[in-house]
């Protein structure tokens, strides 16, 4: 649920709701009670519940109930045997109501908790469990569609001496601009995520192999000015894989790109390392630097 912040439109969205309520009162009163309104009163309780909030949705339900009990006491009361009876199915339909708003704002919450378990509290990008959720659906579907696929590690060279040096507020900082740098560079398809420490994973969906290592450069470019800019000691090592051959499971695509992330580290730090996985002539799997 995303309740809205602006006023102006939390008072619109409430006389939309008891605009709907009142709707719904006359349809009941005019075709009488051998058709049920539930669901016409039901519309101004979610939209008052997941626009506004709960306690409009629980005042919207205790107005729907009143008005659904006029109208009731209208067209039929005297059909009853007990007088209390059409009290006592508006204290019943008021408890549904209430279950409703209820029900609803439970699985907003527990949406929203889902959502909040796969992001980095630090960062605000993915973290390590969604980056492996979303990277095993994409490898199926790549399979699927023989669509190659891409995977860039990262890993920030020297990290440590800055936590050392300047404190872990700047350590912090500094990771939260390298995800901002980032997301500004990926597309809507593409995810981000911080696998731990320093260390991030870029999956870019529908990559071409030149478009992958080329992501990479500009990514590295951007990198390197922020870190000028803020007199912070620290580069950055890339691993890029790119896929035409798919491997079998996630963890093998990080492995290769974690290997080659090393590699780049080995030959200086701040580099590249880019490898091609292709199927040869022969069926055998080549790798192309």
């Amino acid at each position: 649920m995303a309740p809205v912040k602006n006023d102006r439109q939390k008072l619109s969205y409430l006389i939309l709701s008891i605009t709907t309520l009142f709707v719904a009162g006359i349809f009941d009163y005019k075709v009488g009670y051998r058709i049920s309104s539930m669901l016409f009163y039901l519309i101004p309780i979610f939209i008052s519940t997941v626009f506004i909030g709960r306690l409009a949705g629980i005042m919207i339900s205790i107005c729907c109930t009143a008005v659904w009990l006029v109208a009731d006491l209208y067209t039929g009361g005297s059909r009853y045997v007990y007088f209390f009876t059409p009290y006592w199915n508006a204290l019943a339909r008021m408890f549904f109501f209430i279950t409703v708003v209820v029900s609803i704002e439970l699985g907003a919450l527990l949406k929203e908790e889902r959502t909040e378990s796969r992001i980095d509290h630090l960062t605000k990008i993915w973290n390590r469990k969604y980056f492996y959720e979303f990277g095993a659906k994409e490898l199926d579907r790549c399979k699927r569609y023989n669509h190659p696929l891409a995977l860039i590690f990262l890993d920030c060279d020297n990290f440590k001496q800055v936590n050392d040096e300047l404190g872990h507020k700047t350590g912090d900082k500094l990771l939260c601009c390298v995800a901002d740098t980032i997301n500004q560079h990926i597309r809507s398809s593409d995810i981000v995520a911080r696998l731990g420490g320093d260390e991030f994973a870029i999956l870019l969906t529908e990559a071409e192999p030149n478009g992958a290592l080329n992501f990479a450069q500009r990514v590295s470019h951007s990198l390197a000015e922020i870190m000028k800019r803020n007199n912070w000691p620290v580069t950055a090592s890339f691993g890029v894989a790119s896929f035409r051959a798919l491997p079998a499971s996630v963890d093998e695509m990080v492995k290769q790109a974690d290997n080659l992330m090393y590699r780049a580290k080995k030959a200086g730090k701040d580099k590249i390392r880019y490898q091609l996985f292709e199927i040869t002539a022969g069926g055998s799997i080549a790798k192309t630097v």
